[in-house]
């Protein structure tokens, strides 16, 4: 999963009969989308979609992709087979409800300011609470699960909160222990993190390279609102969330828009220092 550009949108399915469909790269990573390749122990046939098909709650049959053998991921709209024909994108089915996974995925919400920022976690040990230190750049959190078994830790991060230049940055440690074995997979918004490591009472540190900024502004971290800010700003005027030159550090209000207001902030903290 490493090495997937930060600005990918899109994971595309193409299957050997010429259908395609995509997916968010937030669905496409939801915990029950899955890239099926059995069913009740028994390998796929070509009959039921092998060697893969995909399985997407709450989606209409044309996302559920049969008979796969190629995945891309793009940094576009994709228009698949039923898409080019005026489908819906989404593929929502009104008022469906998505069925629950073992374990249970779990969401923390961490007030900064005014700002909420969002961790998801998925993971076979129990997590009570996440923490944020600014000035290490990391979250942490302590699991808790039977000793000497195998544990796993899924984790999405919102690139407001924390993120790095680069997905080989992430640094992820157990008990102090660097993880050398992790996944890392990033689009414009969130990173998501795998990791594995021994059950136990243990203390889980990731770190990032660049942490939400405690002076306004100050986009990348040095400690001053100048004129790299300004050109952070700049180069994300006028987008939005689903915008392709978005950019969620340049979004000081929080409101989905890199807009006059933004520079406003930006300006009412220029020169300063924290």
């Amino acid at each position: 999963m490493t090495g997937v550009k930060a600005g990918a949108t899109e994971i595309v399915f193409y299957a050997s009969d010429g259908f395609s469909s995509s997916l968010s790269i937030e669905r496409a990573l939801h915990p029950t989308t899955l890239l099926a390749f059995q069913a009740n122990g028994t390998v796929l046939s070509d009959f039921d979609g092998g060697p893969y098909r995909l399985v997407v709650p709450c989606k209409y049959g044309y996302k559920w992709v049969r008979w796969i053998t190629e995945i891309e991921v793009v940094d576009y709209d994709y228009k698949g087979s039923y898409e080019t024909m005026g489908y819906s994108d989404e593929a929502d089915i009104p008022d469906c409800t998505l069925p629950s996974t073992t374990p249970p995925s779990e969401t923390f919400h961490l007030i900064l300011g005014s700002t909420t920022h969002t961790i998801i976690t998925l993971s076979n040990s129990t997590i009570d609470s996440i923490d944020f230190d600014t000035s290490q750049k990391q979250v942490s959190f302590n699991v808790t699960g039977p000793t000497n078994t195998a544990s796993y830790c899924y984790i999405t991060i919102p690139k407001t909160l924390l993120w790095c230049d680069r997905a080989e940055q992430w640094q992820v440690r157990v008990n102090n222990t660097l993880i050398e074995d992790k996944k890392t997979m990033e689009n414009i918004n969130y990173t998501y993190l795998y990791f594995t490591f021994n059950n136990g009472i243990q203390k889980v540190q990731i770190e990032g390279v660049h942490a939400i900024f405690d002076l306004l502004g100050d986009l990348n971290s040095d400690g001053t609102v100048d004129i790299f800010d300004v050109v952070n700003v700049a180069k994300a005027f006028g987008s939005g969330a689903e915008d392709l030159d978005w950019n969620p550090i340049a979004d000081l209000n929080s409101d989905n828009r890199v807009d006059i207001f933004d520079v406003v902030l930006l300006a009412q903290n220029f020169g300063k220092t924290a």
